[in-house]
């Protein structure tokens, strides 16, 4: 029984470390549109924020915690992306898009330690 205790308990431990927990925030002309907490399992995509068709999602982690920021326009359509490692508390991704009728930017930050 303490063996299985001690096996349950350490894939639990495992389980969460392999996760990440994000927080995403979607800034349109400096105004906060999205924000959201993701708790981000391993080699998975999530759909975290849609405004005015455009859709955006985080993928990740894999073995070396890189994640991606991926901004879908099915109006032209195009894909944009941005990769980036994502191991300790504090570290984030960004990405700007700046044109004459507006200021659209995205960040995500780990909030969680390996």
């Amino acid at each position: 029984m303490k063996y299985l205790i001690s096996l349950a308990f350490l894939f639990s431990t495992q389980l969460s470390a392999s996760q990440s927990i994000l927080e995403c925030v979607f800034f349109l002309n400096g105004s906060v549109h999205a924000k959201a907490p993701i708790d981000l399992p391993i080699k998975s995509k999530t759909k975290w924020a849609s405004f005015e068709g455009l859709e955006f999602f985080i993928s990740g982690p894999n073995k070396l915690n890189h994640h991606i920021i991926e901004i879908f326009n099915p109006n032209t359509p195009s894909r944009e992306y941005v990769e980036g490692e994502l191991q300790d508390q504090g570290d984030s991704l960004a990405y700007a898009s700046w044109t004459r009728n507006s200021l659209l930017e995205l960040k995500c930050s780990r909030l969680n330690k390996l």
